[in-house]
């Protein structure tokens, strides 16, 4: 087995629930990142916006928040404004996410989340070198990888023509996929339990069996 587990699945298949699940056990010993879907208080039926939070404890692991009003969200990289169009802050997943990952390791982390990675962030270089320099170093890796598609979409947004930064992008992401200490499984619906047995193992192997 090596030495990173990432999950990839369709768009609200359950990945970040089955990590979630395994890993609130061992809460204290996990750092990292996740994305957490916002609310509207008023609006409970569809999300409005997604924000990037650290792994710091069970009480804020949610998945799921709703607000009063997204200008209080901390971490929000991405919300849909008044007018129904999906608004991204530049630069905010990224810059979050470095300090999440650099302050698990600090803290001596025994297993890092990155929950999920795959998008435009691929393209901000301090990110980029800090996901590597966590992938290349001796600390467990679970997460959750977008699947290519979510490029494809991208490169569809630019007209279909060739792009140099979703090139780059594309670039990255195959980098990370085919990187020699990760294993990527497919998550194939609700239930899987191949992939829950082998996420329960790599769990095991990280904390040791209860």
């Amino acid at each position: 087995m090596k030495r990173h587990l990432f999950l990839q699945g369709e768009r609200g298949i359950g990945k970040s629930t089955l990590i979630r699940k395994a890993i609130l056990p061992h809460i204290n010993d996990v750092g990292g990142y996740f994305v957490q879907r916002i609310y509207l208080s008023k609006n409970q039926e569809k999300y409005m916006g997604f924000a990037v939070k650290p792994l710091d404890g069970n009480k804020n692991y949610q998945l799921n928040n709703s607000v009063n009003n997204l200008a209080d969200v901390e971490g929000l990289f991405l919300f849909c404004n008044p007018l129904g169009i999906w608004q991204q802050i530049p630069g905010a997943f990224a810059r979050a996410a470095v300090g999440f990952l650099k302050d698990a390791l600090l803290r001596g982390k025994k297993l890092i989340i990155m929950d999920e990675l795959g998008g435009i962030e691929l393209e901000d270089m301090l990110f980029l070198d800090m996901v590597f320099h966590v992938l290349d170093g001796n600390t467990p890796v679970l997460g959750v990888l977008k699947s290519s598609g979510n490029i494809n979409k991208l490169r569809k947004a630019a007209g279909g023509k060739f792009d140099t930064a979703i090139e780059g992008i594309l670039h990255v992401y195959n980098k990370i996929k085919n990187h020699r200490e990760i294993d990527l499984l497919t998550l194939s619906g609700t239930v899987d339990f191949f992939v829950e047995k082998r996420l329960r193992m790599f769990i095991e192997r990280v904390f040791g069996r209860e």
